[in-house]
């Protein structure tokens, strides 16, 4: 992101290098991404009474999960069911142009 002369130019975030990183099965703890591009947090917990309107937290049923849990960087042909859409949806196409 470049702002000049008041206008806001926004270029392609370089291509991250690949990694992969197995959630454990229990517990909480953090993450700091490769190159400090973010940090996730996770916590195995019963779930909130009131949902909190946070868009950065999601909550997933362990249930329909198969263990352990993978965060990985993005792979062609990626696809995400966001929670009201049916269907199933590229993750390419919600962040491309």
């Amino acid at each position: 992101m470049l702002i000049d002369r008041g206008r806001l130019y926004l270029h392609p975030q370089e291509s991250a290098a690949p990694y992969t990183f197995s959630l454990p099965e229990e517990g909480e703890g953090s993450l700091v991404l490769p190159g400090g591009k973010g940090v996730v947090d996770w916590a195995y917990k019963p779930l909130p009474e009131k949902w909190p309107q946070d868009p950065f937290q999601v909550y997933l049923n362990p249930d329909t999960l198969a263990a352990p849990l993978t965060l990985r960087t993005w792979q062609q042909g990626d696809r995400i069911q966001p929670f009201g859409m049916r269907g199933q949806k590229k993750v390419e196409r919600l962040f491309h142009r």
